[in-house]
């Protein structure tokens, strides 16, 4: 499965620190979608395309695009979407509702942000739970205690 995210609609809804630069706030973004090992690409709007190109990087293992000058994040994932030879192996992150309609229409899955921040944070519990398993004593110790217990009676 292979997630496209709506880079702003998803900073803007959880980066409430006013006080922080933009770029800071989209360090801190991608750090932390990069801890959960998806296969994602998190699109940005245009306004910092460098000569009204279309920009693409990595941090780790996300994969980051600037739209060119001009395109919207949302029209980038909806023409990935349609060029796209399986939008069902497509999983559109973002609570924009046209942009949401227009994905489902053309197969892709759809997760509103809050969704899919839920299933992250759910996620992020099961990685720090540690496995715990119930001590259980073997049979022969179960004896040897029964032997100690019934000769002190």
């Amino acid at each position: 499965m292979h997630y496209f995210v709506d880079g702003y609609n998803l900073l803007f809804r959880l980066a409430k620190d006013e006080t922080k630069p933009l770029q800071n706030k989209r360090e801190i973004l991608l750090a932390a979608l990069a801890s959960f090992k998806l296969n994602l690409s998190i699109v940005f709007d245009s306004a910092l395309a460098r000569h009204g190109a279309q920009e693409r990087g990595h941090w780790q293992d996300i994969e980051i695009v600037y739209t060119e000058l001009g395109q919207s994040a949302d029209a980038y994932i909806k023409q990935q979407i349609m060029d796209s030879p399986t939008p069902r192996q497509e999983t559109v992150i973002t609570s924009d509702r046209e942009l949401a309609r227009i994905c489902k229409h053309l197969g892709a899955h759809v997760q509103s942000i809050e969704t899919f921040v839920g299933k992250l944070n759910n996620k992020k519990l099961k990685m720090r739970k540690p496995k715990v398993h119930p001590f259980k004593e073997s049979d022969k110790e179960i004896e040897r205690l029964l032997k100690i217990f019934e000769e002190r009676l």
